[in-house]
């Protein structure tokens, strides 16, 4: 199983200022612990937190009208049905069209 990203728009407006958050999952595999039990797989899941900062910046970088923030801090969740955990990002968006 490889790591996955989806990206969701939870919700946003079609004003003429457009406010929204998008959630972007990223999807960890489990890991064996060595007793053939499944684990999270801490140290990865870790790694893909402390991306938050490089994610605000990459997206604030490019000549946009589009204004991104962070909304919840990042936090990691349990997939139980595929044996995954992801971390979830809570990006807050804005734009204003006039």
């Amino acid at each position: 199983i490889l790591e996955d990203a989806v990206i969701s728009s939870a919700k946003g407006t079609g004003d003429q200022i457009q406010q929204g958050t998008i959630k972007l999952n990223i999807y960890v595999p489990s890991i064996d612990n060595g007793t053939g039990r499944s684990v999270p797989n801490i140290g990865r899941l870790q790694d893909i937190e402390e991306l938050n900062e490089s994610i605000f910046e990459t997206l604030n970088s490019h000549d946009s009208d589009y204004k991104f923030w962070q909304g919840m801090s990042p936090n990691s969740i349990e997939e139980p049905i595929s044996n995954q955990y992801f971390v979830n990002f809570d990006i807050k968006f804005k734009r204003i069209t006039f």
